[in-house]
């Protein structure tokens, strides 16, 4: 947010986006930021297969999900593992349990103001879920799959992809743990905001669609605990770093939207056509990827609180050019418009020149949480400093790195009806500011969670809204979700957005949707 998004851990300080329109004569482009969420994981674009462009990305999610290096140590540990524990405890004594959940999500848009915008979209998932234990001995194993289908257009058709999500095996006792393998880890205390819960990545191709839990995709990594009466420590450690998925261009949620296919309709002359086309990111790893955290949990009477240190790769690529006429390239993608698309094509550029450099860089921080209750209040807050954050310079487009700080604190409370109410207020400050693209040296924003259930818990009414203070983006989201019998639910909502067109929101305000979900638990 020019500022921060805690609730989506977007960075727009260094990734833009525009909302295409159309004019009479040619189509004009509108920049919007991917809203620095400079505390959070920030944004970027995984390969799956065989390491193409990311341009091509999408494409490659047709079939059978390609085993990443993480995938096949998860795998590995697993074959090894569960035939040793297989021998060493009684058969008899083994639990296993399976659950799982599958829905159908389709959404439709309330007004199609483009021939390229999306419709009508469809996204679905089923998802089985296995967890072998054995006996009292504390050992467990889990191995989670999922198939999904997706279209972010109906017109296009979709893409099927089998995935392997939670695949680890763990060691607990009462006073300590350890696992190894595919998992998540969940740190910090607000709900659904990012300041300190930053070492999973998370899947932003559906931009705010899914909660923060459902975005966040598993990967390799050890983590272990101490758990003391008072005190306890916990840490992770990731050995091979995983950036967030998004697309970069070729859907409405994508960060460069539908510029290409605009440009492609647009009046301009062929070569600048395929010029625009030729345009790409290329994504590469951190060098030194290990990453992860540490953890000093501590009770103090009806107060938890937590002292945290991190050292991660931010998540979100600071787009950097290649060669001097890059500027001009990634000008156009900041700034697109006629004359910026006129100045990069009189330059003549190369393949190298339409090239940017997406890289990640380490960001170190320090911070603290708590929860406590008050009397019929539950109060909980975190903040964080964080070093070498991203951000563009607004005088030349240059890639800087700026400390921050963030903090927020949330209050919730249940009414005697049940009616159950949750208020967030996230802020965020650059210490050492100068004149950044699309950023606040100091931003805030509010979150709205309301809820009530009714028919003795078979609907539920719920509402959540955000609104960006600084920027003036805003979204809103009203549910209903109803059980049709045991386990079987039928949800429908809206999702609005809106604000300032430079905002992260205000951005998408052609996107309001209707959405209709059909989920089953087993």
């Amino acid at each position: 947010m020019v500022g921060h998004l805690s609730c989506l851990g977007l960075s727009h300080s260094a990734l833009h986006n525009f909302r295409e329109r159309q004019s009479r004569f040619s189509a004009c482009y509108h920049c919007s930021n991917i809203p620095p969420f400079h505390y959070s994981n920030g944004m970027t674009v995984k390969k799956r297969g065989g390491g193409r462009k990311v341009t091509q990305r999408r494409k490659n999610r047709r079939g059978f999900h390609a085993p990443t290096r993480s995938w096949r140590l998860s795998v590995l540990l697993l074959a090894w593992a569960l035939p040793g524990a297989g021998w060493a405890f009684d058969v008899n004594d083994m639990d296993w349990s399976l659950k799982g959940d599958a829905f159908v999500k389709a959404t439709r848009d309330l007004k199609r103001d483009s021939d390229l915008e999306a419709r009508q979209a469809l996204d679905s998932r089923a998802r089985l879920e296995n967890t072998l234990r054995f006996g009292d001995s504390g050992v467990m194993a889990a191995l989670h799959g999922e198939a999904r289908y997706e279209a972010f257009d109906m017109r296009e058709g979709g893409n099927w992809d089998f995935l392997l999500r939670e695949a680890y095996a763990e060691f607990r006792r009462e006073t300590f743990n350890i696992g190894l393998g595919r998992q998540i880890v969940t740190w910090g205390k607000l709900d659904d905001m990012m300041i300190l819960d930053q070492l999973s990545p998370q899947d932003f191709r559906w931009f705010a669609f899914y909660t923060k839990q459902e975005r966040k995709i598993p990967v390799f990594m050890l983590k272990t605990g101490y758990y003391g009466p008072r005190y306890s420590i916990e840490g992770v450690l990731i050995p091979v770093f995983t950036p967030s998925e998004i697309d970069y261009f070729g859907t409405d949620w994508a960060l460069f939207g539908r510029m290409k296919e605009t440009v492609a309709g647009g009046p301009w002359p062929e070569p600048v056509k395929q010029m625009v086309g030729s345009i790409d990111i290329d994504d590469r790893t951190a060098a030194n990827t290990a990453e992860g955290g540490v953890r000093l949990r501590a009770t103090e009477g009806r107060t938890d609180y937590a002292l945290y240190y991190l050292s991660y790769y931010n998540r979100l690529p600071a787009l950097r050019e290649y060669t001097p006429a890059g500027r001009l390239t990634k000008q156009f993608l900041f700034m697109p418009g006629p004359d910026t698309l006129s100045a990069l094509a009189a330059a003549n550029p190369t393949a190298r020149d339409l090239t940017l450099d997406a890289g990640y860089e380490r960001v170190h921080a320090v911070g603290v949480d708590f929860e406590t209750v008050m009397g019929s209040y539950g109060v909980r807050g975190e903040c964080g400093f964080f070093s070498d954050l991203p951000f563009t310079r607004a005088s030349d487009l240059a890639y800087v790195r700026k400390k921050t700080l963030a903090a927020g604190i949330g209050v919730d409370y249940t009414t005697f009806n049940n009616l159950y109410w949750n208020v967030q207020v996230v802020a965020n400050k650059i210490l050492n500011t100068e004149d950044l693209v699309e950023t606040e040296s100091f931003s805030q924003e509010i979150v709205l969670n309301v809820n009530r259930d009714f028919m003795m818990g078979d609907l539920t009414l719920d509402f959540s809204g955000i609104y960006q203070i600084t920027e003036g983006g805003w979204m809103a989201r009203p549910e209903m979700a109803y059980t049709m019998r045991a386990g079987l639910d039928l949800i429908c909502g809206l999702l609005l957005l809106g604000g300032d067109e430079t905002s992260m929101f205000g951005r998408y305000k052609h996107k309001d949707l209707i959405y209709t979900q059909l989920r089953y638990r087993f």
